[in-house]
């Protein structure tokens, strides 16, 4: 089932006045030394001046007050935490300085309601948190992790479990961190004391419920860092799940016998469940200070293997290895995720995933992309900020490592849609100075941004962003983007309206290009970016794919029901204004356990809210009930000989078999929308 949501009112505000371009479509058909280096938009904070009338009512400084290192930092949440369609933003606190829980009012308008809903908390210490929906009920809880056994406070909780009471409660949460198991066990490297320096989410043993993972680093140093994995488990207690104070799940330490034990030495930093090798089950990445990277693959029994050195994700000696935040994203179309990890010595990593297959290879190309240089950086993202279709990059830097370099927050923008694998015509743009409140560069004293997040806040259909600092005060950086590009965003909800999505992906095609994005939990640096998918859809592009046998956009052959195929695959020529660069758009969900589900041309502009099926015949082949490889086949067959095709699989009632569309043609356009579909 798919829903249309109306997206919030645009923050009614004056846009600085930019060296814009003449327009995109325009800019893409220019020779990549022609670009003009200025973005369409601007980054404004709106949570600078609390006087100022266009300040967003989000005031928060992060207190330092249990710490003595600069490294350790609030970190930043982004979700929609009351269901109510717009992205609320969560920022967690030092003891004795209450976290707050800024509920979006619409129009880029927040009202801090942490006291109200229960998670404003000022005894414990908290530095990052995740919104799951742990349970399984429909609404999103709050995991919060923090610090542990520092002299003003050899008492504090590590971990912290708010469960949301959901609309009869208001969406308040409840403390049941009591009832919720986080017994850690202890390890050969047990220490008493240290920070947290990441968590993620992920269902890593595959039984349907999402799990934990926490890093921190130890006070002071001592080479004892830990880590510990999560497993998400009933309840062995008795009670009534409706009552707000009772949690039916439990999260129990899986760490030892895992393969993850014993591998201490450095600092850990943002790790991340995903799925490198597409087997279906998440991996688990590290990144670490002081040492070389972790690269988890999921032995499929409760076990892990580190092979992050065999497919080439530690190239440089361990005293240049420093990663702090880690971002993933298809940059380059190819439908596998990518790599950014931020350093603190100015050696940023970018790897590109050039796996086929299980035989995993990844390759860093940040030195001939310009994105191998973040200064002094922590947050990391790729957001498409210009919604032109590619992905941009983001990270936040901070002068407290380097107070003699100028080491600001840095964007770089993508100026090209079709990314050469080979990286030689990568066209990164450093903007940054172009976007002097976001880089500081009006306030130097204010360079000491770690976490960032990024998620359309004001409902205009733009990613803006949010940035914390362990100097002053957090940002709200709002996109005055001025090209009017479409968009289009989505929401999934699983069966029987359960927000636990982590993991799957949404598939895009469009313009001859299939964009891909993924569910993930916990990402950037002690940040969550929101489930919410974003992809921004660009002018009509210059050129596209067009198959000259059928003269239609999809570069396969087109069948007429009852009649012959003809064409077969096109070897495909660019032609100036295609009428694919206007056409259909394509939505693939592939869900965390692999079902697939079909949204066929959703409208621009909107916000998608696609509740998971139980049964969609919408090419449904065989008719088991599910959308499955063996469909792919059929539809493949369906476009090259109909006769047989239907011969063994007749026609449904009232519409012709294996025309997705229901255009009447069983066409290359029905075949596209499986080809969408690579395999785990």
């Amino acid at each position: 089932m798919t829903r249309n949501v109306p997206m919030a009112m645009a923050s009614t505000r004056s846009w600085p006045i930019l060296p814009l371009l003449a327009g995109m479509a325009a800019s893409l058909s220019l020779p990549l030394q022609a670009q003009v280096a200025s973005p369409p938009f601007d980054l404004v904070n709106v949570a600078d001046d609390p006087l100022a009338p266009d300040h967003c009512g989000v005031d928060f400084t992060w207190s330092n007050a249990d710490v003595s290192a600069v490294h350790d930092a609030a970190g930043v949440s982004l979700a929609d935490f009351d269901s109510d369609g717009l992205l609320d933003i969560f920022l967690p606190n030092s003891r004795f300085a209450p976290s707050k829980l800024y509920r979006n009012l619409g129009g880029m308008q927040f009202e801090d309601v942490a006291p109200a809903k229960g998670v404003d908390d000022p005894t414990s210490s908290s530095a990052a948190a995740l919104f799951i929906d742990y349970d399984q009920d429909g609404d999103l809880d709050l995991f919060v992790a923090g610090h542990l056994g520092y002299p003003a406070h050899p008492q504090g909780p590590m971990f912290k479990l708010f469960r949301n009471q959901g609309t009869a409660g208001g969406h308040a949460f409840s403390d049941v961190t009591a009832g919720a198991g986080f017994v850690l066990q202890p390890t050969a490297k047990q220490t008493s004391a240290g920070w947290v320096s990441g968590t993620c989410a992920g269902d890593w043993n595959q039984d349907g419920w999402v799990d934990l993972f926490a890093s921190w680093n130890a006070y002071p140093f001592s080479g004892s860092d830990q880590w510990r994995l999560l497993r998400n488990a009933p309840n062995p207690v008795p009670g009534d799940a409706s009552n707000p104070a009772y949690t039916p799940r439990v999260f129990n330490d899986a760490t030892l016998g895992s393969g993850t034990e014993g591998e201490f030495g450095g600092d850990p930093w943002q790790p991340q469940f995903w799925d490198v090798n597409r087997d279906g089950w998440p991996d688990l990445h590290v990144p670490q200070d002081f040492t070389l990277d972790l690269l988890y693959l999921n032995d499929q029994d409760g076990t892990f293997t580190n092979v992050a050195t065999a497919v080439g994700l530690n190239g440089d000696p361990p005293e240049f290895r420093n990663e702090m935040g880690m971002a993933l994203a298809d940059f380059d179309f190819d439908l596998d995720l990518d790599a950014h990890l931020t350093n603190i010595f100015f050696k940023d990593r970018f790897y590109r995933n050039d796996s086929i297959g299980s035989a995993l290879s990844f390759v860093d190309i940040g030195p001939v992309t310009g994105l191998n240089a973040s200064n002094w950086g922590w947050g990391t993202t790729f957001p498409d900020l210009d919604n032109d279709g590619d992905l941009d990059h983001v990270s936040a830097c901070d002068t407290a490592g380097n107070i003699s370099a100028p080491d600001v927050n840095a964007v770089q923008l993508n100026r090209h849609p079709l990314l050469e694998a080979d990286g030689v015509n990568l066209a990164w743009d450093d903007v940054s100075a172009l976007l002097p409140e976001f880089t500081s560069f009006l306030d130097p004293t204010s360079n000491s941004s770690r976490s960032l997040s990024t998620g359309d806040l004001d409902g205009d259909g733009d990613l803006d962003l949010v940035v914390t600092r362990v100097v002053g005060k957090a940002s709200v950086f709002e996109n005055t983007l001025v090209a009017p590009h479409a968009w289009l965003q989505v929401d999934l909800v699983e069966a029987g309206g359960s927000l636990d999505t982590t993991g799957a992906r949404a598939y895009l095609r469009h313009g001859g290009l299939t964009r891909m994005r993924q569910v993930l939990t916990g990402s950037s640096f002690l940040a969550q970016e929101p489930a919410r998918m974003h992809f921004g859809l660009g002018p009509p592009l210059p050129f596209d794919l067009v198959n000259p046998a059928s003269g239609g956009p999809s570069g396969f052959g087109g069948v007429v029901a009852g009649k012959p195929a003809t064409g077969g695959p096109a070897t495909g020529s660019r032609q100036p204004g295609s009428a694919a660069s206007q056409g259909p758009l394509w939505l693939v969900v592939r869900w965390a356990d692999g079902a697939c589900q079909i949204v066929a041309n959703p409208p621009r502009n909107t916000l998608q809210v696609i509740q998971r099926s139980s049964v969609d015949d919408t090419g449904d082949l065989d008719a088991d009930g599910h959308l499955t490889a063996v469909d792919q086949a059929l539809l493949l067959l369906a476009t090259q000989d109909l006769a047989q095709f239907e011969a063994t699989y007749p026609k449904s009632p009232g519409r012709i078999t294996g025309d997705i569309d229901d255009n009447g043609v069983v066409d290359g356009d029905d075949l596209l929308a499986w080809s969408l579909l690579p395999p785990h």
